[in-house]
C-alpha cells in the first residue's frame, strides 16, 4: 500500500513539473493592456502529459509550487521582467490548496519578489469547491490578506448564484472575474451588480468585438476585460 501512495505521490509530481502555460492579457476600456494571467496551455500540456490525470492532478499544490519556482527563474534570467513591469499578474490557486501553508508561505514570498520588480501579483481563487465549507478555506484567504497579496474571484456566478457570496462581504477579494451576459436578464444582473459591490469587476470570455461594444455601452465601470477578442494566449517556455 506504501509502494502504491509513493508512485501516486511521484505521478503527481512529475505532471505538476511538466505543465506547459501561455499567458493571456487583460485589457482596459482603451484597448491597453494592463495584465496578464497565467493559464496552462492545455494542447501543449497533452502533448507532453497524455494520462488521464492531466487536470485532477490540479488540485494538488504541487503545481502551482513548481510555477512559482518557474516564474522567479524566468524572471532572474531577464525574461517577461519588462514585459509584466508595472502589470498584474494573475495566478490561479485552487480553494484546496488555501490549507497548504507551505504553498500559502511562497506565494507571500513570490509577492515580494514581484513587487519589488513593480508587478502585482493577483492570487486567483477558482471556483472549484472540493472541500466545502471547511474554515482552513476562510483562514487561507485571510493570511493573504493580511500579508498584503491581491486576491480575485474566479468565475463568479452573478447570473445564477455563486455559494461564495458570502465570502465577498469579508472584504477578502479586491477582484470578481465574472462571465461575459448571454441573454437580456444576465445584462440586468450584471449592471445591478456592478453597481452594489466595490470589488472591481473583470468581465472574462470576451469573445467579439460586438460582445465587447454591449459591455461598453452599459452604464457599468469594469475594470478591465479578458477573451479571445483581445488575446488568445501566447504560449511561454518556463
Amino acid at each position: 500500500m506504501c509502494l502504491e501512495i509513493d508512485r501516486f505521490i511521484n505521478g503527481i509530481k512529475s505532471t505538476s513539473a511538466n505543465y506547459q502555460y501561455k499567458m493571456q492579457g487583460l485589457f482596459d476600456v482603451s484597448g491597453e493592456c494592463i495584465g496578464y494571467e497565467v493559464l496552462i496551455d492545455q494542447q501543449r500540456s497533452k502533448e507532453i502529459l497524455p494520462g488521464p490525470n492531466v487536470h485532477s492532478d490540479l488540485t494538488f499544490s504541487s503545481s502551482t509550487n513548481y510555477l512559482i519556482q518557474r516564474i522567479k527563474v524566468a524572471i532572474e534570467n531577464r525574461r517577461f521582467e519588462s514585459e509584466w513591469s508595472g502589470k498584474y499578474l494573475f495566478l490561479n490557486v485552487e480553494r484546496s490548496n488555501l490549507c497548504d501553508i507551505t504553498l500559502l508561505t511562497r506565494l507571500v514570498e513570490l509577492n515580494h519578489y514581484l513587487l519589488q520588480r513593480q508587478i502585482v501579483l493577483v492570487v486567483e481563487v477558482t471556483e472549484r469547491n472540493v472541500c466545502g465549507s471547511c474554515n482552513r478555506i476562510g483562514e487561507g484567504l485571510l493570511l493573504l490578506k493580511q500579508n498584503g497579496i491581491v486576491t480575485a474571484a474566479d468565475d463568479f456566478d452573478i447570473y445564477n448564484g455563486d455559494f461564495r457570496h458570502k465570502e465577498l462581504e469579508t472584504g477578502w477579494y479586491e477582484f470578481i472575474k465574472i462571465q461575459s451576459p448571454e441573454t437580456k436578464k444576465d445584462i440586468e444582473k450584471l449592471v445591478v451588480f456592478t453597481h452594489l459591490r466595490p470589488e472591481k469587476v473583470i468581465i472574462e470570455r470576451v469573445e467579439s468585438v460586438s460582445i465587447f461594444h454591449t459591455l461598453l455601452d452599459l452604464q457599468s465601470v469594469f475594470w478591465g476585460f479578458q477573451g479571445y477578442c483581445f488575446d488568445k494566449g501566447t504560449p511561454i517556455y518556463i
